[in-house]
């Protein structure tokens, strides 16, 4: 399904969970790190668990249980740039809530809207 929306309107896990809707830095870093005034692209917060107490990379990471199957992984993106903390390989609800995690049941898109301004409309694109 498509709706209208903003951005965070569109993520609602928030961005607790979610990279910031309106950021793409994955599309610029082939640019030199150059941050164009206008994105041209989509962001996409996953489905999933997320494990919302292990705020820090080493900590998510060194938290897998291997004897188990559960693995933990950074997802840098996610919580509006700042990076949280993923399960791998669970599979619904209830066993997120087993390991105390926040589950996301479908993972969404946004497209932001791209020419909503002069500005905007005006700038164009180089490649190559």
């Amino acid at each position: 399904n498509s709706v209208n929306a903003s951005g965070w309107d569109c993520f609602t896990p928030g961005p607790t969970v979610c990279p910031n809707p309106t950021d793409y830095p994955w599309s610029y870093h082939h640019n030199d790190g150059l941050v164009p005034k206008t994105q041209w692209g989509e962001q996409t917060c996953d489905r999933g668990c997320y494990i919302l107490t292990l705020t820090d990379r080493e900590t998510c990471e060194a938290s897998s249980n291997y004897e188990t199957g559960i693995y933990y992984y950074w997802d840098t993106y996610g919580g509006d740039g700042n990076g949280v903390c993923k399960v791998h390989n669970v599979a619904n609800e209830t066993e997120c809530t087993i390991i105390s995690g926040l589950y996301v049941p479908y993972s969404l898109t946004f497209n932001s809207g791209r020419f909503g301004t002069e500005d905007k409309c005006n700038e164009g694109m180089c490649m190559g």
